[in-house]
């Protein structure tokens, strides 16, 4: 019996050993680096990117590969006003992308940040804008925990409820976020927005009556401004 557990240790041991010392595909590793980015552990990002670079130099993905380096190489090294500089120049050429980087690493390197509220803001509507919806209500819900009392508090709020109701289609949710904007901005600029939603949650507005005589549907609604994050408004300002 002793002999047979020792095997079998030993095997396990083996395979264990082998399965770390396996190399990964290109692909692998490409996957794995964006994996990482995309949940913002760009320490293990850029050790990926770097892994890809060093075991593939012929890949298509190397000049990718050490752009991403040479950013987050950039992102970790520049101090708070020099970084904050830098994620302005990238912002006015809108490269998501890269601002997704520079906001979540000015969020974690500077806690103390003045404009951490706006921040969120920024970065919550790049979720939304590349339509991790879920990531975008996640860092809505953020800046609300961190930042209460901020005058992007009640926008926050409203896009909560806006996502889930015509993006996440979990109504519950929604109603929850909507009531809860009632409840503590009954008087912002919002608040017809919010009732002309708690109102139709769940409708189609292509089915509205006020479309019947409409040459086009409206714009879409409740979607950010490319810009500042600020909400357009929602489907009641069609009807108007």
């Amino acid at each position: 019996m002793y002999k047979t557990r020792s095997c079998c240790a030993a095997l396990l041991l083996a395979f264990a050993f082998l399965s770390c010392g396996e190399k990964l595909t290109e692909e692998q590793l490409y996957t794995k680096a964006r994996d990482f980015e995309a949940n913002a552990q760009y320490r293990d990002a850029k050790s990926s990117y770097k892994k890809l670079v060093a075991d593939y130099p012929e890949s298509a993905k190397l000049q990718e590969a050490q752009n991403k380096i040479d950013l987050l190489d950039k992102v970790a090294s520049l101090e708070q006003e020099k970084l904050v500089e830098e994620m302005k120049a990238y912002e006015t050429r809108e490269d998501l992308e890269s601002m997704l980087i520079f906001y979540n690493t000015l969020l974690e390197r500077f806690p103390k940040y003045a404009q951490r509220d706006e921040i969120l803001q920024k970065l919550a509507w790049s979720y939304h804008n590349r339509q991790e919806f879920q990531r975008a209500v996640s860092t809505y819900q953020r800046l609300l925990e961190e930042a209460p009392q901020s005058t992007h508090a009640a926008q926050a709020q409203f896009m909560v409820g806006y996502i889930y109701a015509n993006e996440i289609k979990d109504l519950d949710r929604a109603r929850q976020a909507y009531l809860t904007f009632q409840k503590n901005h009954p008087q912002h600029d919002l608040s017809d927005d919010v009732a002309f939603e708690l109102e139709h949650l769940g409708k189609d507005i292509n089915s509205f009556d006020f479309l019947t005589n409409s040459q086009e549907a409206p714009a879409a609604t409740g979607t950010t401004g490319a810009s500042n994050g600020k909400p357009a408004s929602s489907g009641r300002a069609a009807k108007q």
